[in-house]
């Protein structure tokens, strides 16, 4: 009688394993992405989206992520922030609690990252953003990973550009915490080389009237801009050193390859931004010919690209993790993920590793400058 019992319980154990894997794979993982996708910033959240979208669909299209003997496919959970650091963090909070995600895929920007990185990190749900400030991704954030590269990596591409061309360096940025972020570290990096900067001058996000700015950092003999700043800001700026014959160079992050800054790329010519896409690569190519096939547009280049590849390699650490989040996949992305995908220069891939939570750093950055009302690479 007590061998019949075992044999009994073991036959129950036996089928309730047997049983496990049916149901699991009918479950999908379900991937947060949280951006702007409406309003002035949407020409970074919009393409952050779609091409992350266009990785699912080319995911699941395959069965999904191979979750040990079971395939699992991914669901995209969307969550609109409208570039608000408090619309971000409730976005957030409802993705992790009540959307139960795996992993979230953004925010998009600096301030809202910021927001958002502690909410994750306490809740162990591993953030991937594609955000630049370097306050960001600090040691204490385990679970905040980085799709794109931070901006003292971008800045380094800038100065070792223009140091010793040229003799008075302005910054020009606005209050956000990428503006802030990027003034930080243009400062530190010049600070490195010794050189001074003669005037710093900022302002708050979509602020129209920038002329006073402007004036002053002319009447200062700046020979040189550096701006933290993005699309219709970059816009506003280059009318006005067109109306007062302000004939300089300036240079900045990729928020500067904006799809909206075409709009004005005559005021804007010649202006210089490192970005994490480099036009010659085969995979870059390929991907922009299928966005362009499934979305009839080109999107701006950096977020599209990055979010396909972090979903790309996201997949690979869920398969690693067996589909699980946390801990799990935290350990996976920090045993070694490769893509070979749309980002980074030709010959070098986005990659995360236990030494790299950033997946695109300095050595893989392209610098790019608006030219003919389009974007070139610089020679």
């Amino acid at each position: 009688m007590k061998r019949f019992f075992v044999l009994f319980v073991g036959v129950a154990v036996l089928c309730g394993f047997a049983l496990i894997p049916a149901s699991y794979a009918e479950e999908p993982i379900k991937i947060g992405i949280l951006g702007v996708f409406t309003g002035p910033a949407s020409d970074i959240g919009e393409p952050m989206l779609q091409g992350a979208k266009l990785a699912i669909d080319e995911i699941n299209a395959k069965g999904g992520v191979q979750c040990g003997s079971v395939k699992r496919k991914l669901e995209p959970v969307i969550v609109d922030d409208e570039n608000s650091p408090s619309k971000s963090v409730s976005g957030i909070q409802r993705l992790i609690n009540k959307d139960k995600v795996t992993v979230v895929l953004g925010p998009a920007g600096s301030g809202c990252a910021l927001a958002t990185r502690q909410v994750a990190n306490k809740a162990k749900t591993v953030m991937v953003t594609p955000a630049i400030n370097d306050t960001i991704f600090s040691d204490d954030m385990p679970f905040i990973f980085g799709s794109a590269c931070k901006w003292s990596d971008q800045v380094q591409g800038i100065v070792d550009l223009v140091a010793g061309k040229y003799k008075k360096f302005a910054l020009l940025h606005d209050t956000s915490g990428l503006g802030e972020g990027g003034a930080t570290e243009f400062k530190k990096a010049f600070a490195k080389r010794g050189i001074k900067v003669v005037i710093e001058e900022k302002f708050e996000v979509n602020t129209l009237n920038l002329m006073p700015q402007i004036t002053r950092i002319k009447n200062a003999g700046a020979d040189f801009i550096c701006a933290s700043v993005v699309g219709a800001d970059a816009i506003t700026i280059g009318k006005l050193m067109k109306q007062i014959n302000y004939d300089v160079p300036v240079a900045g992050n990729n928020g500067l390859g904006m799809r909206i800054t075409l709009k004005a790329a005559d005021k804007l010519e010649g202006w210089i931004f490192a970005d994490t896409v480099d036009g010659n690569k085969k995979e870059f190519k390929e991907f922009i010919k299928k966005y362009r096939a499934k979305y009839n547009t080109i999107p701006t280049y950096h977020p599209a690209s990055q979010a396909y590849d972090a979903i790309n390699g996201l997949a690979k650490a869920l398969e690693k993790s067996k589909g699980q989040g946390g801990q799990a996949l935290v350990d996976a992305m920090r045993s070694g993920i490769t893509v070979n995908g749309a980002t980074c220069k030709v010959g070098t891939s986005f990659a995360w590793s236990a030494k790299r939570k950033n997946a695109i750093d300095a050595s893989q950055l392209a610098l790019w400058k608006i030219h003919n009302n389009d974007y070139e690479m610089l020679k």
